[in-house]
């Protein structure tokens, strides 16, 4: 990974896609979750030129009494086209062991999945269309989940 960054730099590629802000999760949702019944909170938006960008958030277990603000920082090397960004909260599938609290971990889950609890969308990179080339990029999002 070191010699493809290092590669990258020397040749002058520095085209990127960074997507910073928060995911919101309100009361109301995060009280559907508990420690037996555990929440994973994803991001993911499928970025022409570049492809999936996504990322596990957080496990919820515990309501906590205000809004959780949950700090979103996706950095990968590609291009900054239109996309959508689609935020959502769902049970943790059967069988899975996460620790709860908030940890981003990129992944590659692409889309919510059946039976999703709350969900929340953005358009990224707005007006970046595929006959204007390869442009570095950074979108600022705050999202909140709703039901």
């Amino acid at each position: 990974m070191r010699r493809l960054l290092l590669l990258l730099a020397l040749t002058g590629c520095t085209t990127g896609v960074t997507i910073r802000g928060t995911v919101e999760v309100p009361v109301e949702i995060q009280e559907l979750f508990a420690i037996a019944r555990p929440g994973v909170v994803h991001v993911a938006a499928e970025i022409p030129e570049t492809g999936l960008v996504a990322a596990r958030l957080a496990v919820l277990c515990d309501a906590t009494e205000a809004p959780l603000a949950i700090e979103l920082d996706l950095d990968t090397f590609g291009c900054a086209k239109e996309s959508t960004l689609l935020a959502w909260a769902a049970a943790v599938p059967n069988g899975a062991e996460l620790a709860c609290g908030i940890d981003q971990q990129v992944d590659d889950t692409a889309a919510p999945p059946l039976g999703t609890i709350a969900t929340a969308s953005v358009v990224i990179f707005e007006g970046n269309t595929a006959e204007d080339g390869c442009e570095v990029g950074e979108a600022t999002v705050d999202l909140v989940l709703s039901l």
